[in-house]
């Protein structure tokens, strides 16, 4: 947003009863500042790097207050078909007019088949002229898909499914396996219910304080885990570090071994 000379206006969630959930109040602060008018809605759904599916309600909430300040919506959809529990509803799907035809939605097959390197995606709309404007704006910008990455994307696409329930399954176990070890070997470090995607979202602060924001460092440096920083998610993520479960289960149970290992020294 930055990079485009554009004014980014972020709105961290807040957290609730172990749980996160859009600051609604934060939303509307970061609506009007200083009297200039956002323009763009920005939406991860599901959530990256907290896991949360916004519901129904939420979204519903969501396009009144898109509708309310006449923001356009982009809807990165991208980890949609990772829901690992509840049922996943598209943000345009209950959306009314008009912010419906003011709504992007982003998604692809990168997360879901782990083909990141394939370079495919899809932008689409209600509104065929929306798509048109962003499209001969971002000519250089977008990716440039070739026909090993269509080829995938079709072919996954007619796949009877079966593929894709044993890595939910499998992603589900990981999930449980994450969520009972920090519980049980990492006192202090908290973690929310994944709902959808792969990943982990760990608090450090509880544990290290006002270092919390070393986190990352601790345990690249002392447990050789290489996980995300915190901090590169935006404003109120110090402290807080993101794992990847979309592994094995031995490289999986490795991996937290060698944390339970460096908390236990620090």
């Amino acid at each position: 947003v930055r990079d485009q000379g554009r004014d980014l206006r972020e709105v961290p969630l807040a957290e609730i009863g172990g749980r996160w959930e859009i600051d609604w109040e934060g939303l509307e602060r970061a609506a009007v500042v200083e009297g200039k008018a956002a323009k763009v809605l920005l939406l991860c759904h599901p959530h990256n790097p907290t896991g949360r599916v916004w519901g129904v309600e939420e979204l519903r909430r969501l396009a009144a207050f898109a509708e309310r300040h006449a923001l356009w919506v982009v809807s990165d959809e991208l980890h949609a078909d990772l829901t690992l529990e509840g049922k996943f509803t598209a943000f345009a799907n209950v959306a009314p007019e008009p912010v419906r035809g003011r709504t992007l939605t982003l998604t692809g097959p990168c997360k879901m088949y782990n083909t990141a390197g394939l370079g495919i995606g899809a932008m689409f709309s209600h509104d065929a002229s929306l798509v048109a404007r962003v499209m001969k704006k971002s000519t250089w910008v977008a990716g440039h898909p070739g026909a090993m990455s269509v080829a995938m994307w079709r072919a996954a696409l007619k796949d009877d499914g079966l593929w894709r329930r044993e890595v939910l399954a499998y992603l589900r176990e990981n999930r449980d396996v994450v969520e009972a070890f920090v519980a049980e070997r990492l006192p202090g470090v908290r973690m929310g219910h994944v709902e959808a995607t792969y990943l982990a979202w760990l608090d450090y602060r509880g544990v290290m304080g006002e270092a919390a924001g070393r986190a990352q460092k601790v345990l690249l440096e002392e447990g050789r885990v290489m996980l995300n920083e915190g901090a590169m998610f935006g404003r109120g993520f110090e402290g807080f570090v993101r794992l990847n479960f979309a592994t094995s289960r031995r490289i999986l149970t490795e991996a937290l071994e060698r944390m339970a290992r460096v908390h236990r020294r620090n």
